[in-house]
């Protein structure tokens, strides 16, 4: 889309390094310019376009897209697949992160320990969770359901007797 005032066919040349280097506009960095200083100038110029817009009263979506959010969707509602009738969509939208699991069968996930089955400590398994209820934490290992996850009650795993059992009250009894 040409700019307003300039000419959509207008070729500037810049003297870069000793030639002449053609652009496009003046709005067009040079190219021996760093990326980092091209994405700030692409940033203020993108807040530029929506202020303008903004204050000629156009609704932020046309400033952007040109196009009403409807219209886009026409656009591309023919390439839409629409999900089976018997689909699980409550499973379908868990949330899948990879963890590995620890040697006490324990696995870290939003900032809380979850139990899991003793034999798959070392590996890494996918767990899939809705974060926002925390009401199902399934384990995956190799694309296939192995059991759900418990959190782990610290306390209670404090609690658990040790195979390391003493009596430390008198430290000269050897």
């Amino acid at each position: 889309m040409p700019r307003a005032g300039i000419p959509h066919n207008l070729t500037i040349f810049v003297v870069a390094g000793g030639r002449r280097m053609p652009r496009m506009n003046n709005n067009t960095p040079p190219p021996d310019e760093d990326a980092r200083q091209r994405r700030a100038l692409a940033r203020f110029a993108a807040v530029q376009m929506v202020l303008q817009a903004r204050q000629r009263g156009v609704p932020l979506y046309r400033a952007l897209h040109e196009q009403t959010p409807t219209e886009r969707f026409a656009k591309v509602a023919g390439s839409l697949r629409t999900l089976p009738a018997d689909a699980d969509l409550p499973r379908l939208l868990l949330m899948r992160l990879p963890r590995r699991v620890r040697k006490d069968a324990t696995l870290a996930l939003g900032g809380v320990l979850w139990e899991v089955p003793a034999h798959l400590r070392g590996l890494i398994v996918t767990v899939h969770f809705d974060p926002v209820h925390w009401s199902r934490v399934e384990i995956w290992w190799r694309e296939r359901f192995i059991a759900l996850a418990r959190r782990c009650n610290k306390q209670l795993n404090s609690q658990t007797p040790s195979s390391n059992q003493y009596d430390a009250s008198d430290p000269t009894d050897f």
